[in-house]
Parts: C-alpha cells; structure tokens; sequence
C-alpha cells in the first residue's frame, strides 16, 4: 500500500518511527525527507505522492497546527478526499492539539498516551485495508431514491427545504468551470505583470505555470487571491463575467422552486459554493425577494429568502 504522511518538520524524530514500522509492514511511505532530494520542485512531487497514495496519514499536533505550510497540505489533502472518497484519511494525533474541523468526522488515532500502543493500531488498521463494498440491490436502490424525492417534497411543501448550490450550478449559464476559471485570473495576473514591467509572458504562459505549478487547485487558488491582493474581487468579477452570462435553465428552476408553492411554501434558504451572484440576480429579476448574508451582522425579513455564500479562498 502507497501511504503518504503529512507532518510538521519539528515532529519529524516521532514522524520517522511511524515511517519505520509501515515499511517494516510492507508498505511504500512518502514523507519528504525520504523522496525529496535537492532541485525537485516540492509542490509537484507532494502532488505526485497525494496522487499515488492509498492511504493518507496526517499527523497532528501542536507543530503542525501552528505551521501554516501544514495546514495548506492539510486542507488540500481534505480537498482531495471529497472528490476522491474512495481513498483513506487517518489523523494521527501526537499530542493534545485539537483535530482540524475538516477532518473532525474522521476517527483519529491518539498516539499521545501510548505510543507504541497507537502505532500498533495503525499497523493493523492499514493491514486490514478498507473494507470491500457491498452488493446493492438495484430494486432497492430504486426505494431509496423514490422515498428520498418523496421527502425532499415534504419539506418544500413545509417551508423546510434548504437548497445547496454546489460549484457547477452556473456553468450552463456560460460561467467559467474552476479550471477555466483559474486560467483567467492567471492570465490576468499575468497580463498585469507584462505591463508593470514591461513583460511580453503571453498567454500561453498562464497554462504553462498552471500546468507546472497548479497541480493542486486549492493551492493555486489561495496563491492567486495573495498576489492579487485588494484587486482579487475586482479581477474575480472580470474573470466570472467576461462572457457576460445571464441565466440557464437550471438557475430558472432554482427561482421556481423559491416561490410559494400552490400546496405549500417556498424555500427555507440557499446555500451557494459559487462566486458569481446570477442565482441571486435572477431571484430579483423575477420579483423573489431575497437577501445575501455574507456576515454574521446581517438579518433578513420574514418574507425575504435568505441566500448564504460558503466561506471560499479565505485567507
């Protein structure tokens, strides 16, 4: 098994007994100190080992908690799990430091009373491997959709329906795809750059550097928003809107579902992953009145469908 472990430098005396039992047991571990070597390029070959791994250990602690190189690597490595679940994520606690939220739901090991003892409980558990995954009965699947329709229209009719937007919801209106998206901004960032000094980079430099530096999206992200700086949102906006998108039929029916219904009530609220605002634009095109909380100060009326953006690229 391809095990890849993420730590902090200053656990790496602890990090390296744990290196050492797993390849006693067999299984290939990257840590940097083991697969890096002078002049490789140290966000490709993390990527290169996150895309080989079948299982991911991040060891925290205090150290790891307050370096935030780690806590990049960290979220990143959640990041991945979401679109990739069939893979494994083990928290391996050295000492008392509090797990990260986004990996509260994962159960962790507790290295911090007995060492040896939680060692050999990793050991086993990476032994055992995941389990196979059962057999489904394609009639019974078929229920469980049908019931699960069945109550999502129970709580539309009681006013209890809360829709999540997911990243996506937009693109058939002509907004760009996360890859797309992040080829503008470079691009605008790299436009910039040729003018400030004088440059001729190209756009086919956005793609090169995105391709050679980019292998992570999340990381890339939050490197754009920092060398953006105050001109993030503005240039955010430029990117989102070059095509100047209107609507799709998707975001049509999102403003269906938010009116009153004949036999009920409209939405309870929505939720949106996405940075452009045509959900909320359009909602207000058709006369839904509706409000966007982006902070804890703000309050919406009785009658007024509150909207809520998801925390994205935050600092």
């Amino acid at each position: 098994m391809h095990v890849f472990i993420s730590y902090s430098s200053q656990d790496k005396a602890a990090v390296g007994r744990i290196a050492e039992r797993l390849r006693a047991d067999g299984h290939d571990v990257w840590m940097d100190s083991l697969k890096l070597r002078p002049g490789d390029n140290l966000q490709r070959k993390v990527q290169e080992g996150l895309d080989e791994a079948d299982a991911l250990i991040v060891v925290v602690s205090e150290n790891s908690r307050q370096s935030r190189w780690v806590q990049r690597e960290f979220s990143a490595i959640a990041f991945q799990q979401i679109s990739r679940g069939e893979r494994r994520i083990i928290p391996v606690r050295l000492d008392k430091a509090e797990v990260p939220s986004y990996l509260a739901d994962r159960v962790f090991l507790d290295l911090s009373e007995n060492f040896e003892a939680g060692l050999a409980r990793l050991s086993e558990a990476l032994r055992e491997g995941a389990p196979p995954p059962a057999s489904r009965d394609p009639a019974q699947d078929d229920e469980t959709r049908a019931t699960q329709i069945a109550n999502l229209c129970d709580a539309l009719r009681k006013g209890r329906l809360t829709l999540v937007c997911g990243a996506g919801v937009s693109i058939q209106a002509g907004i760009p795809d996360w890859g797309n998206l992040l080829i503008r901004l470079l691009e605008r960032m790299m436009d910039r750059i040729s003018k400030d000094h004088s440059l001729n980079i190209g756009k086919k430099a956005a793609a090169d550097f995105q391709k050679a530096h980019g292998s992570s999206s999340l990381i890339l992200g939050k490197y754009l928003k920092n060398n953006l700086g105050r001109d993030f949102t503005s240039e955010m906006h430029a990117a989102l809107y070059s095509t100047e998108p209107t609507s799709s039929t998707l975001i049509d029916s999102i403003a269906t579902l938010s009116r009153p219904q004949r036999d009920g009530r409209p939405l309870d609220s929505i939720i949106t992953f996405n940075f452009d605002c045509l959900i909320e634009e359009n909602l207000t095109a058709k006369s839904i009145r509706n409000k966007p909380i982006y902070s804890e100060a703000i309050q919406h009326d009785p009658n007024e469908l509150p909207v809520l953006p998801c925390p994205r690229l935050s600092a």
